[in-house]
């Protein structure tokens, strides 16, 4: 019985069917830590507000268009909250059998792509700058080849990840072994 050929389906723009996806870095998880923080902080006070008025002996809701604006605030709040998190899952490196592509992402309507060919990798280098990244156990890993400098910035274990892709690169640019089979043919060829 003969199984469907498989489809391909590309899991991001510009994904080419001969290249298979290794590894997709993020950002640290921290970093989300302080909007969605924020969020609930507000979301919080927002939700004793009513509480505290009633304490003064006000009624916040007393008319309907502070229901609506009470409304809207926690809708503003969600809503900047998901914003925060879906530029985080926006902002990411993809890196593949054949390639490192980075989508730098500062807002969902500001974003760059760059991408670079693993042959074409020259030095891969990290930083990490000051105690709580030390601690937290992030930094920045830089990709520089002879097309410029691609840095992923604030990402967690930036020493794996240079090692990692050091290992890749060294393993997609080094020449594979003469076999005996080739070695002979070489020979015969060549023979004076």
């Amino acid at each position: 019985m003969n199984s469907p050929a498989r489809q391909f389906i590309p899991l991001f723009p510009s994904h080419r069917e001969s290249e298979a996806v290794i590894w997709v870095i993020h950002k640290h998880w921290l970093l989300l830590a302080y909007p969605l923080g924020k969020t609930l902080a507000v979301f919080l006070f927002s939700l004793f507000l009513p509480l505290w008025w009633k304490a003064l002996g006000l009624f916040l809701f007393s008319f309907n268009f502070l229901i609506f604006l009470y409304l809207l605030w926690l809708v503003f709040w969600a809503g900047y909250s998901v914003y925060q998190y879906l530029v985080w899952q926006a902002d990411r490196a993809i890196i593949t059998s054949e390639r490192i592509i980075h989508f730098a992402t500062r807002s969902l309507a500001n974003r760059r792509m760059q991408e670079v060919a693993l042959e074409q990798v020259q030095e891969i280098t990290y930083l990490v700058r000051g105690w709580g990244a030390a601690l937290l156990r992030f930094g920045d890993v830089i990709i520089r080849s002879h097309l410029g400098e691609m840095v992923l910035e604030r990402v967690p274990f930036p020493d794996r990840i240079q090692s990692q892709l050091t290992l890749l690169v060294k393993e997609v640019t080094e020449e594979p072994p003469v076999t005996v089979e080739e070695l002979v043919k070489f020979l015969k060829e060549h023979r004076a």
